[in-house]
């Protein structure tokens, strides 16, 4: 899978021996829409009208994630959450995932040439994983770890602080 997450072996090929494994019968782009659905209806929309509030207070706000062509593609555009930030940066499209440094430079050169340019311990990085919140903060990116039942809870509680203190 990891190949698929660096955008070099197309999901819907590489899940085909698994598949066949478990007896699925309605082929693999039936079993990826399946499971893109069902991940769809956990989308969390207080979080993603936090964003919104980011932004319309001037902080901008990017997605950084861990996708495959297919989901990346399911993500922004059938989700439509492309359009709820001010731009993304997409394993499959930076051939890196956010474990690795090569994710992060590439990510920071771009956020160099941006309106305004961004340095790195201008930008907070949430995530769930400790191996990715260390490569982020090696970079000099502040990191918020999103953890447990509570860590969306506490994600909304910070950006609402953010947001409350943009605003003064």
């Amino acid at each position: 899978y990891r190949r698929c997450l660096l955008g070099q072996e197309d999901p819907s090929l590489a899940i085909q021996p698994w598949l066949r494994r478990i007896g699925w019968k309605r082929g693999s782009t039936a079993y990826l829409e399946a499971q893109y659905t069902y991940e769809g209806g956990f989308l969390d929309s207080s979080l993603l009208e936090r964003v919104g509030r980011l932004r319309k207070a001037g902080i901008p706000c990017y997605l950084a994630t861990d996708q495959d062509p297919r989901r990346r593609e399911y993500l922004l555009e059938s989700l439509g959450l492309g359009p709820l930030f001010d731009g993304y940066f997409v394993s499959s499209l930076l051939h890196a995932q956010k474990c690795m440094p090569e994710f992060w430079t590439r990510v920071l050169a771009r956020l160099a040439r941006a309106p305004g340019g961004l340095d790195p311990s201008a930008i907070l990085f949430m995530d769930d994983l400790e191996g990715n919140l260390a490569m982020a903060a090696a970079q000099g990116i502040s990191t918020y770890r999103v953890v447990g039942p509570a860590g969306p809870e506490g994600l909304r509680s910070l950006l609402d602080t953010i947001v409350s203190q943009a605003s003064q």
